[in-house]
């Protein structure tokens, strides 16, 4: 279910229609957006009033949503989903992963535009070209990546999860 609430305190829940489990929530300047099990995936712009489904073809448990510098959206979640949907697009992109593992929250380092992404058994992979294509990077553990971190100062990956990873960022050349 998804529950609403103007102040906080007083809630109403908005039927989505959906039976399936949801894992993550995101807000873009005109929509929310839910996703879930089983390859949920929908969409409000009404606020939560209504909900609209954006169907990815997927059986996929989608764990989290992410939004590119340029407003590109990007799913990702487990059996290495991801999808992508181009801003003004009506309709998700099924995008090619390197990996079959469960994939994290990415995150994109604003300078280069490149965005990287990290899984359950400790791979990472980065898109030069807002998330068309990902590169498997080198591995350098094999501990899970829970989340990634953009120090923008020292331009270095923070990873955090089974282990502690701390690579330099790359380059467009790389």
């Amino acid at each position: 279910i998804v529950q609403l609430s103007p102040d906080g305190k007083n809630w109403t829940i908005s039927n989505t229609g959906i039976t399936q489990s949801l894992q993550t929530v995101y807000e873009t300047a005109n929509s929310i957006w839910i996703a879930g099990d089983k390859g949920v995936l929908m969409q409000s712009i009404d606020n939560g009033k209504s909900w609209q489904d954006n169907n990815v073809d997927s059986r996929a448990t989608i764990l989290s949503l992410f939004e590119t510098v340029d407003h590109t959206l990007l799913a990702t979640g487990t059996q290495g989903f991801i999808a992508r949907r181009n801003n003004g697009e009506q309709h998700w992109q099924l995008i090619s992963a390197p990996t079959h593992s469960s994939l994290r929250t990415p995150v994109q380092a604003e300078d280069t535009g490149i965005i990287y992404i990290s899984g359950k058994t400790g791979e990472r992979s980065d898109a030069k070209d807002n998330g068309s294509s990902w590169k498997l990077l080198p591995p350098v553990t094999q501990g899970s990546i829970k989340s990634l971190y953009i120090d923008t100062h020292n331009k270095m990956l923070i990873g955090v999860g089974e282990r502690l990873i701390r690579i330099p960022l790359l380059t467009r050349n790389d």
